[in-house]
């Protein structure tokens, strides 16, 4: 189809001419970053409520010449550490909020990773649920469960997760979904009074979730330190 590749096309085009000899923005590792774009998720930066107020005006300029206009209703603000932020398309002000979610994950005020790994282990377990003829199943061996969870539960819960700063508190929790996924396998109520040791040991496996969501990160961590600052 060949719609989006023009929407994209021409929603670069407004961004390069809302962009032409705009200073502000942000520093992130000695590169200036004016936004983040997927497709129309657009997420513009900038360090002070005056350059964002102008970023904002001259994205909405240049939008109007190509026949695009910033969707009021679903445009939101943000300010970190509490601070107020006005911010205006027109006459009619943004909607600021402690909280909003891009390409699945959740954007906190407090850049907090918590509440994000929360709703992932929340989403995961969901998924745990909807799959529990399988885990009933007498037909299919123990193995082939821990791989299926592996294949379709894992990456629902690590989506996103090589952003994550990860906590004391939010390792635990990580380790507490992976037992209780290999319990639900198993089909080992809570109330039973076993071991973590005992349910890794009777399903074969070790634990590895936490340890994979580490790699992950530093795989991604090595790749954004390989790339050419240039590019």
């Amino acid at each position: 189809m060949i719609s989006p590749t023009l929407f994209n096309i021409l929603s670069e085009m407004v961004m390069r001419e809302a962009l032409r000899g705009y200073k502000g923005g942000i520093q992130v590792g000695g590169r200036r970053i004016t936004n983040l774009r997927y497709a129309d998720d657009i997420v513009l930066m900038a360090s002070t409520e005056m350059e964002l107020q102008d970023l904002v005006t001259r994205l909405d300029r240049e939008g109007r010449k190509k026949g695009l206009e910033i969707n009021i209703g679903k445009t939101k603000c943000m300010a970190l550490n509490g601070n107020q932020c006005n911010i205006k398309v027109q006459d009619s002000m943004i909607e600021q909020v402690e909280t909003f979610v891009y390409l699945g994950s959740l954007i906190t005020e407090d850049v907090d990773c918590s509440r994000d790994i929360r709703i992932r282990t929340g989403r995961g377990l969901g998924i745990g649920v909807d799959l529990m003829k399988l885990w009933k199943s007498h037909n299919i061996k123990i193995n082939t469960k821990i791989k299926l969870m592996r294949t379709l539960i894992w990456p629902v819960m690590m989506c996103g997760c090589e952003s994550w700063t990860i906590k004391k508190r939010d390792e635990e929790r990580i380790k507490a979904f992976e037992m209780k996924c290999i319990r639900k396998i198993l089909g080992i109520s809570w109330i039973e009074k076993k071991t973590n040791e005992w349910v890794l040991e009777t399903a074969g496996v070790e634990r590895n979730l936490l340890e994979s969501i580490k790699r992950r990160k530093m795989f991604y961590f090595g790749h954004i330190m390989r790339k050419n600052v240039n590019v």
